[in-house]
């Protein structure tokens, strides 16, 4: 199988052959005379420094590779080992791969060919698919001694860290390391190899500093962002591919330290770069479009957010549980005063998704809760999976992608910081029944009636039954916490001083009113002196003799459903016993 070198390697041909040669003289490749059993073509990789490096394309090949499983020990571990103050060292292996022999029999499949000559690996070469895993398993033993004999450290592939909390101890563990690997035959890049223990250093493209506690990523890379935001930006309205791709990998490569707002803040651009042709295809961008904006997000915010501050283990201060059905959405929390929130969906809002609904119920919630929870941690339990990843990464779906959006923002705003987690349908019992709640006193009176009652004693301040799907003011309080209410059951607020809207449910008018006696609020029940006042004009008698069909007419189906029988029971007690004439 004969496969021709790639672009890249024909471009840098003088790097190529002074690699060749001197792979050839340290015996990590040799010549054969002879066309091995597969000839896999050669490229060459440009790092940003502008290092470039000789890679040996095996995509081929590791199609029928065996594919391994393993986790790598990246900055998730080496955060765990992390305390404030410590001591810090690191080291880098020099040509890692190629301490690896690999089996003369295999040498055939590593086969490539340069200047009209056959050759092959003899060595782990770069490109195939299972190196990192070959690499690391042979490194695991080393890993083992170090941590047996106490020593705190995390090796990614051929880059070490290591911590201590005491210098002396420090200085003794660095040298200790250095010489275990030297004694495994491994070579050290000294160049990027720091033995000498600082408080601040860099490790996979992280300034970790113990004095502050903190992680941050290096200003270099910062401004490579920079550079590519403005390459694309001058390209509008026709943006590569590509370019777009390039910045899009930056920008997640900064998770580590700034968190899940690097996959929610480039959605709109992974979409874009999803609809492409090709990968130099051109994407034909609105200079208002979704992706302008995150990309002027992370140029005005990057600063603002690159870094985190690493605090001492604390437990969440508050657990919310939520849930949502096909007619309503319900919340509840524990360890702070129970705060129940519940909400009846509008009927085109029944007609959306289920995850859509879920997403929404927190997004809700959220809302309805932010002054109580502001600069808290929350620990939020749904029982559905696609909300949890949402939260954390956004959607590729438009409407999905925008709650995402917006429940960030509030968390942004009110500073909460929310860990969201996905529980069993039966562990989230109390969320599932306030979500199936279905609310018969949530009705309102109609606009035109309440204009017509609010010329008349207006302007009313504070809605003293309402919902955020009905209330007629800004201000208002509601059986459920919801968004934007001033306080939930209005009889533990005080009435006076306010001109109060009171549409009560049938069995609270009684108690309505004694509250208003009580509190000597002003109040809609005023209409009762109409009887008393000689001087009402012809109009507004009329109006009177009519109020009781604007009452009716403004109730709701299921209000008079919900009443129909007992209301005609009533009618019939006075007829039976003659009462009525």
């Amino acid at each position: 199988m004969y496969m021709k070198n790639n672009k890249s390697a024909l471009k840098n041909d003088d790097f190529v052959s002074k690699s060749v040669n001197e792979l050839v003289l340290s015996g990590c490749v040799i010549e054969v005379p002879f066309q091995p059993y597969i000839v896999n073509p050669l490229s060459v990789a440009t790092q940003k420094s502008g290092k470039r490096r000789l890679i040996l394309d095996l995509s081929t090949l590791n199609l029928s590779v065996k594919k391994e499983k393993i986790k790598f020990e990246d900055w998730k571990i080496a955060v765990q080992y992390f305390q404030k103050n410590d001591y810090l060292y690191k080291f880098d292996l020099k040509s890692g791969y190629f301490h690896l022999d690999i089996c003369p029999q295999q040498h055939t499949y590593l086969g490539f060919s340069w200047e009209d000559k056959f050759y092959c690996f003899t060595v782990l070469a770069f490109g195939l698919s299972t190196g990192p895993y070959i690499f690391t398993k042979c490194l695991r033993p080393l890993v083992k001694y170090w941590r047996k004999n106490g020593i705190k450290i995390v090796l990614y592939l051929d880059d070490g860290f290591g911590m201590n909390n005491e210098n002396n101890e420090c200085i003794k563990d660095a040298e200790f390391v250095k010489q275990s690997l030297l004694s495994a035959g491994f070579l050290l890049n000294e160049e990027k190899s720091v033995f000498t223990p600082v408080q601040k250093l860099e490790w996979l493209g992280i300034i970790w500093d113990s004095c502050n506690f903190t992680l941050c990523i290096p200003q270099r890379r910062i401004d490579e962002l920079f550079q590519s935001i403005h390459n694309v930006f001058r390209e509008i309205p026709y943006i590569s591919a590509r370019n777009l791709a390039q910045v899009t990998g930056r920008i997640i490569s900064m998770s580590p330290v700034i968190g899940n707002i690097t996959r929610i803040m480039t959605r709109y651009c992974y979409m874009s770069i999803e609809s492409r042709m090709s990968w130099d295809s051109y994407l034909v961008l609105e200079s208002k479009s979704f992706v302008i904006s995150e990309l002027k997000f992370w140029l005005d915010n990057i600063a603002n957010v690159n870094f985190k501050t690493l605090n001492q283990y604390s437990q969440s201060h508050v657990m919310v549980y939520s849930d949502a059905s096909s007619i309503a959405a319900g919340a509840c929390t524990v360890e702070l005063e129970s705060k129940i929130f519940h909400t009846m969906w509008k009927s085109t809002e029944m007609l959306e998704s289920s995850t859509w609904r879920e997403l929404k119920a927190i997004e809700l919630a959220l809302m309805s809760y932010q002054h109580a929870f502001a600069g808290k941690s929350l620990k939020w339990l749904t029982d559905n999976q696609n909300c949890v990843r949402i939260v954390q990464a956004g959607s590729m779906k438009e409407k999905l992608q925008d709650i995402a959006i917006s429940i960030f923002s509030i968390c942004l705003q009110k500073g909460i910081s929310i860990n969201i987690q996905w529980i069993p349908r039966g562990e989230n019992s109390k969320a599932d029944y306030i979500s199936k709640i279905i609310d018969y006193e949530d009705w309102g009176v109609s606009e035109f009636f309440y204009t017509f009652i609010n010329d008349l004693w207006g302007p009313y301040t504070v809605d003293r039954f309402a919902s955020s799907r009905n209330t007629k003011l800004e201000r208002f309080n509601s059986l459920f916490w919801n968004v934007n209410t001033e306080a939930v059951d209005c009889f533990t607020q005080n009435w006076s001083g306010e001109n109060n809207w009171i549409v009560p449910p049938i069995y609270l008018v009684l108690r309505a009113i004694k509250h208003v006696i009580a509190c000597k609020a002003r109040d809609i029940f005023r209409v009762g002196r109409w009887k008393q006042n000689s001087d009402i004009s012809d109009e507004l008698s009329t109006l009177k003799a009519r109020l009781p069909e604007y009452c009716l007419s403004s109730r709701s189906l299921n209000t008079r459903k919900k009443y129909q029988y007992a209301f005609n029971a009533f009618c019939s007690f006075p007829t039976y016993f003659g009462m009525l004439k």
